[in-house]
């Protein structure tokens, strides 16, 4: 068991994994590598909100009918069930605490998108 309370794995914060030939331990994935990356996108998206709502509104002539904004639309709802059901199975496993890697990387992620 990994000295951190942060990291629950057996392998612990690696980088690399003893019993998986060329990969990382799940933790330096998720936290070294998954989380840092979710973080920048988050602080970045706050900011290209910022700027948009600041921007003169373009309201688009056919509306809905425009087949790039419906996919577009369509593609981030997916992504974020997708990203709320990794959380939820990541939150609801048993033995897993909240506070430990996997659990905040799957938060970050929501936020993310």
């Amino acid at each position: 068991m990994s000295s951190s309370s942060f990291c629950h794995e057996k392998e612990g914060w690696g980088p690399t994994s003893s019993t998986r030939i060329l990969d990382f331990t799940l933790c330096f994935e998720e936290g070294g590598i998954v989380t840092p990356i979710n973080c920048f996108l988050f602080l970045f998206g706050v900011f290209e909100l910022y700027r948009l709502s600041k921007k003169r509104p373009v309201i688009p002539t056919n509306g809905l009918r425009n087949w790039h904004f419906i996919t577009i639309s369509v593609a981030l709802f997916l992504l974020l069930v997708t990203s709320l059901a990794i959380f939820l199975s990541t939150t609801l496993k048993l033995g897993v605490p909240l506070l430990d890697i996997q659990v905040v990387s799957a938060a970050v992620n929501v936020l993310a998108v």
